[in-house]
């Protein structure tokens, strides 16, 4: 009688496909943005200049950042699966020749026991999962108004094993997929001859995610007779392109007085992105799948904020698939704020600013994991963010 045990590529695309249709998320920590500022307006940050996050969406979107940022965010899935969680962090400064970022993130995964044939209800051991990603860029302003930027990205997916012969487990290895990712913004000058209000129209693109495929060798092994046999295998997995495109209105009240606060200004958002490999080869383990040939993703957002110190948002994101986070081409809406303290008003004398952001995006249980149908729960989006305007050297 031949046992064989369950294949560890099997068990991690099964659990990742499992993630993806609970969360919502696009399964790699890469394209799931958690910084609750974009993920609020509908993650259409492709043409907002200056902004930290830019990696996730446009690189070129991080010229015209000044000083130093550094943040921390996550996007907690408890409620789907406890452990279950990305975070990301960022980094970014400003020099005479362009500025600098680096971004990583992680999708945790969470602890799992360790099954196989011989034992469906575990084995005594724990298995630790995630993948995760680090990416550098950089962007440069080519003349007023127009910036340029690049981005290149390491992804690989990462398995621990606790327990009795470690698991049982047979040893596996991947080869980490390399990434490059290409944009542009332009802004066009500003609309308002007032002196009272300064406003301004971007639109931006970007190309992601071109290289290499993400590979794993793992071994299949099987009991023949007394012996056990190993026969290794070797999976690709294409990574997902997108092309984004879209257009952001910003619009600021000048304070008053000079060194005074803008009472007011706004933020509105949209982007397009489009999936542009939606066959694979190998295993697939995130949306869409080729009987689900939809590609398109849609997002739309608005943001305003009251004298630099509060922020209040708000958007809708369209996916072409049936999440947790909502129905197939339909909207699912997101609502968030922002607290802004700049030091300076508080009576320290250095340029910094610190902020706590926070977003809640609702989710539905359509009973296909976790029953019952319909039950109502929320993913929550924070993160704590760092801005020094003064020069870092």
């Amino acid at each position: 009688m031949n046992y064989k045990l369950f294949s560890l590529l099997s068990l991690l695309a099964g659990l990742a496909a499992s993630a993806l249709s609970q969360s919502g998320g696009d399964g790699y920590p890469f394209d799931t943005p958690t910084d609750p500022r974009s993920v609020s307006m509908g993650e259409s940050f492709v043409a907002v200049p200056a902004n930290p996050s830019a990696l996730m969406y446009n690189p070129a979107g991080l010229a015209g950042l000044s000083g130093l940022s550094v943040s921390y965010s996550r996007k907690n899935l408890d409620w789907v699966s406890e452990g279950l969680s990305f975070y990301s962090m960022n980094a970014a400064v400003s020099t005479s020749f362009g500025v600098f970022a680096a971004q990583y993130n992680r999708y945790l995964m969470g602890t799992i026991p360790v099954t196989t044939e011989l034992y469906p209800d575990g084995n005594g051991s724990e298995m630790t999962l995630y993948s995760h990603d680090v990416a550098v860029g950089y962007a440069y302003r080519l003349a007023v108004g127009l910036a340029l930027g690049a981005a290149a990205k390491y992804y690989d997916f990462v398995e621990s094993i606790s327990g009795p012969l470690n698991g049982g487990m047979p040893p596996w290895t991947s080869t980490p997929a390399y990434l490059f990712d290409f944009g542009i913004t332009y802004t066009l000058p500003r609309l308002h001859s007032q002196e009272a209000v300064e406003d301004s129209i971007t639109v931006g693109l970007s190309y992601q995610n071109v290289g290499s495929r993400w590979k794993i060798a793992y071994p299949q092994s099987a009991y023949q007779g007394a012996l056990m046999e190993y026969d290794q295998n070797t999976e690709e997995v294409q990574l997902p392109e997108y092309f984004r495109i879209g257009v952001s209105y910003a619009m600021r009240i000048q304070p008053p007085e000079k060194g005074g606060l803008s009472p007011f200004a706004a933020l509105l958002t949209a982007e397009f992105r489009s999936l542009q490999n939606p066959v694979q080869t190998g295993y697939e383990i995130y949306w869409p799948s080729p009987v689900s040939p939809e590609t398109s993703y849609w997002g739309f957002g608005l943001e305003c904020t009251v004298f630099e110190f509060l922020s209040l948002r708000g958007g809708a994101a369209f996916r072409p698939f049936e999440s947790m986070e909502g129905d197939r081409d339909r909207p699912s809406f997101r609502y968030g704020a922002g607290i802004h303290i700049p030091v300076q008003r508080i009576g320290v004398d250095i340029p910094l600013t610190a902020s706590i952001q926070y977003t809640v995006v609702p989710a539905v249980d359509h009973g296909y994991y976790l029953g019952p149908p319909d039950r109502t729960g929320t993913f929550p989006v924070f993160s704590i963010d760092i801005q020094y305007s003064g020069s870092p050297w």
